[in-house]
């Protein structure tokens, strides 16, 4: 809740206290997850499943990406954070 209140304050956007507390709700990542789950029974994003291995949204855990990108991925991945980075002050952490 903390960083939902830090960002709306950062966005200069004002909530009652029941917004605040439903957005937090929506936002959680399980929440999250199973709207995707129902959307993609809609048919509203095809590529999204119920199967773990396949869904949009799979465990919530940073760096859980090196377990689905092969050395091909990766280096078209690095190759393009490398083009779309330069010329700014940003920098895409190496773990």
């Amino acid at each position: 809740m903390g960083t939902l209140r830090r960002l709306t304050e950062f966005l200069g956007k004002e909530y009652k206290e029941q917004e605040l507390e439903e957005l937090f709700e929506y936002l959680q990542f399980d929440n999250m997850k199973k709207k995707a789950i129902l959307l993609a029974e809609v048919a509203v994003h095809p590529g999204l499943t119920n199967n773990e291995e396949e869904a949009f949204f799979r465990k919530g855990r940073s760096g859980n990406w090196k377990n689905y990108f092969d050395e091909e991925m990766t280096a078209q991945a690095e190759a393009w954070i490398k083009e779309n980075l330069k010329n700014t002050d940003l920098s895409f952490p190496k773990s």
